[in-house]
Order: structure tokens, then sequence, then C-alpha cells
């Protein structure tokens, strides 16, 4: 199985959840409160997918260059 197969897998099946929220757990046991990540502006499924997982918008945005594009970016954060 390439890596990919396995994203779809995890997509499919709901795993990227679990996996998601197995990390917060991890890194709340080595005494972190909260946790931030960047996710792409126009990704309304990226967001929608971190918001179930109680991820919300800090109200920080940065852009950022990626090769010839231009990426806005948002920042989400949660409580672990």
């Amino acid at each position: 199985m390439s890596k990919l197969d396995g994203l779809r897998v995890a997509l499919i099946t709901g795993a990227s959840a679990g996996i998601g929220l197995e990390i917060a757990r991890l890194l709340a046991a080595r005494g972190l409160e909260r946790a931030t990540l960047w996710v792409l502006e126009g990704n309304a499924r990226g967001r929608g997918f971190y918001g179930r997982q109680g991820w919300a918008p800090t109200g920080h945005e940065k852009r950022a260059e990626y090769g010839a594009a231009s990426l806005e970016l948002l920042e989400l954060a949660r409580s672990l």
C-alpha cells in the first residue's frame, strides 16, 4: 500500500480523526495545554475536519510562498 492509498483509507474509514485525537492526547501527556496548527484558508474540508476535532480559528492569518504560489493560511488552536 502506498502512502496515498493509506491516506485514502484513513479518510474513508475515519481513522484520521482517531489519529488526530491520539496526537492531542500525546501532546497533553507531555504537559502541553494548547496546540496550534495552520490550515489553508480555502480548505473548507480541512477546516471542517479540524473544527469537528475541537480546533477553532485564533484570528491570526499569514501568507506563505510555496514556489510561485502564494498561500493564505489561518491559524487554528485547541485546548488539550
